[in-house]
């Protein structure tokens, strides 16, 4: 998740805070279609629309 944020940060200037991993138990695991994967694929889909309501440009 880490490598994410920070490359989402690198190329688009986007901050993801708060990202609901305030439940460490649902991010173990190595399934990667479980509820980890489908809570951060919500919430970047959820952070680009946000970004291009707020103008920002590049986010494809």
């Amino acid at each position: 998740m880490a490598g994410t944020v920070t490359q989402v940060r690198r190329e688009h200037g986007l901050v993801m805070n708060s990202l609901g991993a305030g439940k460490p138990q649902e991010w173990l695991g190595r399934d990667r279609d479980g509820y980890a994967a489908y809570i951060a694929t919500h919430l970047l889909l959820m952070g680009m629309y946000r970004a291009r309501l707020l103008g920002v440009t590049g986010i494809e």
